[in-house]
Order: structure tokens, then sequence, then C-alpha cells
């Protein structure tokens, strides 16, 4: 008895699991159904619907720029192709060459411009350079040129200044008289020294021999631009020299030109003169012959 009532248990509980398996899948395949049903519906009342006007403007717009987009595109396509036909009708190797050549030229022009400037600039700073040495030159001509004026007024008024300081005066003659003088003067740096005079002679001893030699700052000194005659011939008295006695005279050579207003003043008192030249360093002795002096 007790086994029965255990099976017909198990039968009823494994009946029980099976009803609520078949009803589970039941239920979820009802809910699928439902869900498909459900959104067919709502595919159709988005299909059927109509769209709204702004939308429809929008795909109007669209379209025409697509057609407008698809005639452009044809145009370019038809551009190309004709432009790929005339590039095949140029493009051989004789063109290459042809370009390349251009291209190389281009350069060399190109540099030879650059060139050129940089001559050109270099042109025009010699060129500025020349006119500022030009400029210069002109400038020193024309200072030369007053340069030469005053160089020839200067030697105008240097020889009119010649002129009237100089007189002129020519070499004396050298007179000899075999008569002892009567008087003996000195001649030197334009001054007269007489011989007889202890005051304007010196007497050196050298050995044996006595040499005289003038005392210029003692003598009568004369211009050789406006002589005196009076005071040479008032010399003359004052020494006591008669007008008819011989007067020597030794001339030393920086004293050519006073010597011819000595000359006059011996003429114009009446005096015959005996003239000797007296080299340059060349001293006078006292001798023993009757002329007194003489040359060394």
């Amino acid at each position: 008895m007790a086994r029965r009532r255990s099976t017909s248990a198990d039968e009823s509980s494994l009946e029980l699991l099976l009803d609520t398996i078949c009803n589970a899948f039941g239920g979820i395949l009802f809910i699928s159904i439902l869900i498909i049903v459900l959104i067919n519906m709502s595919s159709r009342e988005v299909i059927e619907a109509l769209p709204e006007q702004p939308t429809t403007v929008e795909m109007l717009r669209l379209r025409s720029e697509l057609e407008e987009a698809h005639e452009q595109l044809k145009t370019l396509t038809v551009a190309a192709t004709q432009q790929e036909k005339i590039s095949s009708r140029f493009f051989n190797k004789n063109s290459v060459v042809l370009a390349e050549k251009i291209r190389y030229e281009k350069v060399n022009l190109s540099q030879s411009v650059q060139s050129n400037n940089q001559k050109m600039s270099q042109t025009v700073t010699t060129q500025k350079n020349i006119n500022e040495i030009s400029e210069k030159l002109e400038t020193l001509k024309h200072e030369l040129i007053i340069s030469k004026e005053k160089l020839s007024n200067l030697n105008i008024q240097l020889k009119q200044e010649i002129k009237k300081r100089s007189r002129s005066s020519k070499l004396p003659t050298v007179t000899m008289e075999s008569k002892a003088p009567d008087a003996s003067y000195f001649l030197q740096q334009g001054t007269l020294c007489f011989l007889g005079s202890p005051n304007e002679i010196k007497k050196i001893s050298e050995g044996k021999t006595v040499f005289v030699v003038p005392n210029i700052s003692a003598g009568l000194k004369i211009s050789s631009e406006t002589p005196d005659l009076d005071s040479i011939a008032a010399n003359f008295d004052s020494k006591g020299i008669p007008k008819r006695h011989m007067i020597r005279i030794w001339v030393s050579p920086d004293s050519h030109s006073e010597w011819n207003s000595v000359r006059e003043a011996l003429v114009k008192r009446g005096n015959r003169y005996e003239l000797r030249l007296l080299p340059k360093d060349v001293r006078l002795s006292i001798g023993r012959s009757s002329q007194g002096t003489r040359s060394q």
C-alpha cells in the first residue's frame, strides 16, 4: 500500500512541473508574437504616414543640387578628356627637350639679369665716384687758376720791389797806379774804413807778419739804396785828405754796389783813385815796400 502512494505522489509532481514549463513557454511565445505584431503595425504606420512639409522642401533642394553636381561632373569629365587629348598631341620627346631648353634658358636669363643688375649697380657707384672726382678736379683747377694769379701778382710785386730796392751795378774795373797812394781805405760789408785811423782798423800779429783788417763798427756805413755822396766827401775831408791826392781803395766782393757811390764822390771831389779788388778770405799785411800794404 505504501509503495502505491509514493508512486502516485511522484507522478503528480512531475505533471505539475511539466504543466508549469508548458505554461511558461506558452507565455513567452505569446509575448513574442505580440511584440512582432506590434512592430509590424508600427512600421506600417511609419510607411503610410506622410512626411512633413519642411522635410520635403529640403529633399527637393538636395535633389536639385545632386542633379547640378551630376551635370558639373559630366562637364568636368568632358573637359578633362579634351585636355588629355590635347596633352597627348603635344607630349612627345621633342616637346620635353624643348621644355628643358626653355627652363635652362630661363635660368640663364635670370642669372644674366642678376649679373647685369650688379654691374649696373657697380657702374652707378663708379659714375658717382667719377662725378665726385670731377667736381674735386674742377675745384682744384679753380684754386690753381687763383694760385697762378696770386703767384703772377707776387712776381710782379717782387720785380717791382727788386727794381725799387736794387741798383744796377757793374763789376768794378781795377785801376793801377805806379805812384804810391796818399791814403788807403777798406770798403767791406758796405762800410768805408780809413787805414790811417787806428780806430777804423785792427792789427793782428801772426809771427813776424802784421795783418790789418777793417773795424766795421767804426767805419762809415754807406747805403746802397739811398747813398749820401756828401757824407762820403765829408769823411774824406775829416781825414785831412786834399782833393788833389790819389786814394787807394780795397773793395771786397760784398761791396761792389757801394763802390759806385764812393767812386762818384771821389770824382765829384776831384780825387784820383786806385781800385783794388780784395778777394774773399784774403787779408792785408803791412810790408816794407813803398806802398806799405800787400794782400795775403
